[in-house]
């Protein structure tokens, strides 16, 4: 990989990783917001320096990111784990249990990035970007509980306030942004997660007989439900029918999928393999017959390019980002209707010519997918926030938030007056 003509622009961008989970309960965006953070520390080198903020239970994790130039510095309690205790195997692991935002200037901290989207931890003086998935509580607001859908739209807001620029993860999520909030066009950029690469490809075993596969959490948008549905029917009609694999973190909805999956008289050909690490999960990926992606919303669409690079033809739903991603290398289904969705698993696996085609369109659309110009815009947005930040652009984020709090504080007042009557 070339090295940037820009790399000598050192910029130091403190990363809010506080909000990230362990094992799976984030989804695919852990995994790329981790890999996106390795690949620009590698392509940019000096010209980049890492203050990472952490919370107690996945500290751990990110210590691989963390260079000789780079720092971790854990400032919050999370899952009942305790503080961390620095040793010598850990020089530069630091602990704050009394963090406030002004200590980000204190550190040199020219940059704030939020790529797990809420900018709780932002200060007026330091320009913060942050990152947003998807629109949910918006598009598809019946599938997460009330409080979420509340919690979401008012760290949007925050967002509004705060953040500089924002980082979208595919066209289709940057357009309904603009579409449902006041923000100017000029700081609402996006990137692709082509973040297939991280995976090797040719390290995987493949079984005697293929199955299916869909990688996701067990989320309502996730669509399982109707996969399970359109799997018995599949089951009832094709001779010699492939098995079903998923893959998703187990918590109480993955319970009510098996329990599903009994119901329907299909577990024994349903296998629940729960959260992998990325060696056991490229193996089963490698052993599958094609991806089954009956998603209802996405921000972006990871197991799409994942199952380019692994050679899988894709069957998957026109829904919100899909189509901007898999283009032409897929059969497109209504995820809504099981005997549709049973239909294109039946075609697929009778037909070899229908499969061999839909691998030679997933590669050729593979060579659109670029992780190094992906993190070149990021990086261009990095040190575009850090030679702006003005005295203007300081004072214009104190007055921003300043009228933030009195709206608060106003809406705070309002609620509590109209439940008194």
């Amino acid at each position: 990989m070339s090295r940037p003509k820009n790399a000598n622009c050192s910029c130091h961008v403190g990363v809010d990783l506080t909000l990230m989970i362990p094992r799976g309960g984030n989804g695919g965006i852990k995994p790329a917001i981790l890999t996106f953070l390795r690949s620009i520390g590698e392509r940019f080198q000096e010209g980049i320096k890492f203050t990472l903020l952490t919370n107690s239970s996945t500290y751990q994790e990110v210590e691989f990111l963390v260079r000789d130039q780079d720092k971790s510095i854990c400032i919050a309690l999370t899952h009942d784990c305790p503080w961390p205790v620095p040793n010598r195997t850990q020089p530069r692991l630091l602990v704050c249990p009394d963090f406030n935002s002004s200590m980000l200037g204190k550190w040199g901290i020219e940059v704030l990035y939020c790529p797990f989207g809420p900018t709780h931890h932002s200060h007026p003086d330091i320009p913060t970007v942050s990152m947003i998935t998807d629109l949910l509580h918006r598009d598809y607001p019946f599938s997460i509980p009330e409080n979420e859908r509340v919690w979401r739209e008012g760290y949007f807001r925050d967002i509004l306030t705060d953040a500089d620029y924002v980082q979208c993860i595919s066209q289709y999520t940057r357009d309904r942004l603009l579409e449902y909030y006041p923000i100017k066009e000029n700081q609402v950029f996006f990137t692709h997660l082509p973040i297939d690469q991280r995976l090797q490809a040719g390290r995987g075993t493949t079984s005697q007989r293929p199955y299916f596969i869909y990688p996701a959490n067990f989320w309502i948008h996730k669509n399982h439900e109707i996969l399970l549905i359109a799997y018995r029917i599949y089951r009832q009609t094709a001779k010699e029918p492939w098995d079903l694999v998923l893959t998703g973190n187990p918590d109480s909805r993955s319970d009510e999928i098996k329990d599903l999956a009994k119901r329907l008289a299909i577990d024994a050909s349903t296998q629940f393999l729960g959260h992998l690490d990325e060696t056991s999960f490229a193996q089963v990926f490698a052993g599958a017959g094609a991806l089954v992606y009956p998603s209802l919303h996405e921000g972006f669409g990871i197991p799409l390019v994942e199952a380019m690079r692994f050679r899988k033809p894709i069957i998957c739903s026109r829904s919100t980002s899909i189509p901007e991603v898999a283009a032409e290398a897929a059969i497109y289904v209504d995820g809504r209707k099981p005997l549709e969705l049973a239909a294109a698993m039946i075609n697929l696996m009778e037909n070899s010519a229908l499969r061999d085609d839909l691998v030679m369109k997933g590669e050729e659309r593979l060579k659109s997918f670029s992780i190094a110009s992906e993190i070149d815009k990021l990086y261009k947005v990095f040190t575009t926030a850090k030679v702006a930040n003005s005295r203007r652009m300081r004072y214009a984020r104190f007055l921003r938030r300043y009228r933030g709090w009195g709206h608060s504080i106003l809406a705070r007042v309002t609620n509590r007056r109209l439940s008194l009557h």
